[in-house]
């Protein structure tokens, strides 16, 4: 069983890929109900969404419901000059080296964040409870310019997370820290910037590993529920195994962390929505 650190304070657990397909869908919707994650981050961009949708008012019961602002896979929602000109997103070392060598269209990027929170609005009667981004792509140099001001073109104001960490909290984790440090690193000053503009952060986060099913995860929750700040994001991805499991390259890991919640006990929950 996955006991609490001694005197850990709440920490916001976000189940990442709401609407990537059938299987996450139906097991973020098990864990939520039995009172096992806080957030969930749904995807618009997929074909599972229009389902996942009509979950979302009697999810929001339960936990929050984010957007997970979607530049890096499957199908955009518009053509986007430089990362889906034909409709389909290249992928995130596309994306990254685009933002990284300032070559990233933010007019395009700008338009399709808006798309993509338009259809949450359009899908759920709902504004999203906050907002991230699949792959952390949404804190990266230029792309986080443009959501900024997709965001404040639409008036919209609530939380966004920050995947950015303290380097010593990474380090003291001890779970995948050179890839943990490259994320904190890509995301240096998004959490900073996204306060400037009046958007409120978690202030630590976590939940960066291999994503193979070779691991004990119930123990891998315990290191990363450790060395929080006071408003602490864990990151997970649970899933369902089913039959087009082929076309995901995390289905195993998707099914080992969903089983593992079964094991867990302790973990003293909280929203994003309403956290600050």
């Amino acid at each position: 069983m996955l006991e609490p650190a001694m005197n850990s304070p709440p920490i916001i657990l976000c189940a990442d890929d709401y609407g990537y397909r059938p299987g996450v869908s139906a097991a973020i919707r098990r864990l939520a109900e039995a009172g096992q994650i806080s957030a969930s981050s749904a995807l618009v961009t997929f074909a599972d969404w229009s389902a996942a949708a009509t979950h979302v008012s009697a999810l929001r019961r339960h936990i929050d419901v984010g957007l997970h602002v979607n530049l890096t896979e499957g199908a955009a929602l518009g053509p986007v000059k430089g990362l889906a000109p034909e409709g389909s997103f290249q992928g995130l070392t596309h994306l990254m080296r685009a933002a990284l060598s300032g070559q990233v269209d933010t007019l395009g990027v700008k338009a399709e964040i808006i798309r993509q929170l338009q259809a949450f609005r359009a899908s759920t009667g709902h504004e999203p409870d906050y907002i991230d981004g699949h792959q952390h792509a949404h804190a990266l140099p230029m792309v986080r310019t443009a959501l900024f001001e997709a965001l404040a073109e639409q008036g919209w104001t609530g939380p966004i997370r920050d995947p950015s960490d303290r380097p010593i909290s990474i380090v003291k984790r001890r779970v995948a820290v050179p890839k943990a440090l490259l994320i904190s690193a890509l995301s240096a000053g998004f959490g900073a910037a996204a306060r400037q503009r009046g958007f409120q952060t978690n202030d630590s986060f976590s939940g960066v590993y291999d994503l193979r099913p070779n691991h004990n995860f119930a123990q891998l929750l315990t290191r990363f529920a450790a060395y929080p700040g006071a408003a602490h994001l864990v990151m997970v991805h649970p899933g369902d195994r089913e039959p087009e499991d082929t076309l995901d390259p995390i289905a195993p890991a998707r099914a080992h962390e969903a089983n593992a919640f079964g094991h867990m006990t302790g973990l003293s929950l909280r929203r994003f929505r309403g956290t600050f």
